[in-house]
């Protein structure tokens, strides 16, 4: 946890949203050397309908610009019924399509227990409390009267937050972020070439418009 983790003007801020109804969620994520940064975050009770605008305006004043906004696949389906796409079209807000949120799963417990460059694979602001209080044990698996730990995490904000921060952690795991925007290779003090997360100015994609 970083206290008032700032956003960074040369990263792409990118906005993990996630909805099933009861809540709708969202993290803003930047990436910088590859340490993922999430620097605030959002759950609002209902439908996305009455929530996600709210949330977008709040979210492109802690981070202006170039909001680049992601939710899981199963928002895209045709028999999707939760409203998160044509909520965003009201908005109006562009939303990408993330990976499954079990591809991201393993890349984001990989992240907790990374170094990069002395620094922790993910940092989490204390503004983001969901988050913190996620990863501190509100997004977990059931146990049953058996004693048995069920397949998927406890129903709830928790789990649709984290599940919106998986399917973007996906994209990172299947280079798709890279595909989009092109790869910023850097050295590290003693020679040695690396993938760095850190936009470059020709590679930021247009500035999202926002708002009626």
């Amino acid at each position: 946890m970083v206290d008032d983790l700032p956003a960074l003007e040369a990263a792409i801020p990118y906005l993990a949203i996630n909805a099933d109804g009861r809540s709708t969620t969202a993290a803003l994520l930047q990436l910088s050397d590859g340490q993922v940064r999430i620097l605030a975050d959002w759950v609002r009770e209902g439908d996305p309908g009455s929530g996600l605008e709210a949330i977008i305006q709040e979210a492109s004043v802690v981070a202006p610009k170039r909001l680049r906004c992601y939710a899981p696949p199963a928002h895209s389906s045709q028999y999707d019924n939760v409203g998160l796409r044509a909520a965003a079209r009201g908005v109006p807000v562009e939303l990408s399509r993330g990976a499954g949120p079990h591809s991201g799963r393993s890349e984001l417990r990989a992240l907790l227990g990374r170094t990069i460059r002395n620094k922790p694979g993910l940092i989490v602001s204390s503004s983001a409390r969901w988050t913190l209080n996620a990863l501190a044990g509100g997004y977990a698996r059931e146990v049953t009267k058996g004693g048995l730990l069920t397949d998927e995490p406890v129903q709830g904000p928790y789990r649709v937050l984290m599940e919106g921060v998986e399917s973007f952690a996906g994209l990172m795991k299947s280079s798709i972020i890279n595909e989009e925007y092109p790869p910023n290779w850097d050295y590290t003090p003693d020679g040695r070439k690396f993938l760095s997360s850190r936009a470059t100015a020709a590679a930021e994609p247009s500035e999202v418009k926002h708002g009626r």
